[in-house]
């Protein structure tokens, strides 16, 4: 129920943010949306199975007893806090490292690789890349022992978040000043997805800002002016970036920018 509810989610905002778009870029999005479409649909047991995966991986822990807080006697209230903190830095931890280690950094460049930004870009995944997440977030929850229904309440939280922060859609101001204050912000991630190193090495965040705050990689506004801003990797042409043969290859072809 919540799988299909959250595929209606995304297409209905797939469609308002299509229908905002100018004629120019409509266009490049009917370049893009096909090489989207083909590694969604290469990965797609693993894309649906990644939500799946994180509560099939608290239900074993929880039979077979173990994972931390299966071992320990604490309160529902704090196992969740604790066990959405645990996810929450887990993916930034992640995500982190997919930038700084490259062979790593090879697979998701594929992510970075677009040159403009709308929710296909949340799904802009190497096959390799989703299948190493899978693994790592299967790890994560087995060893701490979340609860089954905290694991379901983040992974829809973090999927809605995930998509919205790829998404086109402009955001009234006074709505991102407030968000802001807890949550990385579209426009903040939009930042992470800039063609200049600087920017892109900052808000790794999946949802949270803490993260960010702490470790010195929170980035409110772009350096560069407005004007000279832009989506994606230098070193990848935008016929390349819509090639999915290029975009499969990408990772195993020298020279493709590691950090």
């Amino acid at each position: 129920m919540f799988l299909l509810s959250f595929i209606f989610f995304v297409i209905v905002v797939g469609w308002i943010e299509y229908s905002s778009l100018e004629v120019a870029l409509r266009d490049s999005t009917r370049k893009r949306w096909p090489a989207h479409i083909g590694l969604f649909t290469m990965s797609l047991a693993i894309q649906i199975s990644l939500p799946i995966g994180a509560v099939v991986a608290a239900m074993v822990a929880e039979t077979n007893a173990y994972g931390v807080f299966n071992w320990l006697n604490v309160p529902f209230a704090l196992e969740a806090l604790f066990s959405v903190i645990t996810m929450s830095f887990s993916y930034y931890l992640l995500h982190l490292l997919m930038h700084k280690v490259p062979v790593l950094w090879r697979l998701h460049q594929v992510h970075h690789s677009d040159y403009k930004l709308d929710i296909s870009t949340a799904y802009r995944t190497h096959p390799i890349s989703a299948i190493l997440t899978l693994a790592i977030i299967f790890l994560v929850i087995s060893l701490l022992g979340a609860a089954p229904e905290v694991v379901i309440f983040y992974s829809g939280f973090v999927l809605t978040v995930d998509l919205l922060h790829h998404s086109s859609l402009n955001w009234p101001a006074a709505v991102e000043r407030v968000v802001g204050k807890l949550l990385i912000t579209p426009s903040q991630h939009h930042i992470h997805h800039s063609d200049f190193q600087p920017e892109t090495d900052t808000n790794f965040s999946a949802d949270f800002c803490l993260w960010d705050k702490v470790f010195g990689t929170f980035l409110a506004r772009p350096l560069r002016h407005h004007a000279d801003f832009k989506y994606g990797l230098k070193e990848v042409s935008s016929d390349d970036a819509v090639d999915i043969h290029a975009i499969l290859l990408s990772p195993f072809v020298r020279g493709n920018g590691d950090p």
